[in-house]
């Protein structure tokens, strides 16, 4: 199975409880979170409405949608609260060289 890598930039200036957003062509937003020192990747887009996840507000592995405050899980996308009902896709990470990397499948 083929996949394409998306760069992170910097980050590791990212602190713990830190959320970046980046775009993608392979994937459209994609919400990057870093927590107890992991680094997690959801689909930005709230799967309830047109809201980017990125501008939540972040508490442990939960983000809270900013209009509707809906939640999900950081780790696994699924939803935590209503009226979110869909969870959102996850994508892994890896470093290559140093440089964190999305991978998504092709």
């Amino acid at each position: 199975m083929s996949e394409v890598l998306i760069a992170v930039p910097e980050a590791d200036g990212m602190a713990d409880g830190d959320v970046r957003r980046l775009c993608s062509p392979a994937t459209g937003p994609v919400a990057i979170f870093r927590m107890d020192g992991a680094f997690y990747a959801i689909a930005d887009t709230c799967s309830h409405g047109q809201a980017s996840l990125a501008e939540g507000w972040l508490e442990g592995f939960e983000i809270e949608c900013p209009v509707h405050s809906g939640r999900f899980d950081i780790r696994s996308g699924a939803p935590l609260a209503f009226p979110v009902t869909e969870p959102v896709a996850t994508y892994a990470l890896r470093r290559i060289d140093g440089v964190l990397h999305v991978v998504v499948p092709a």
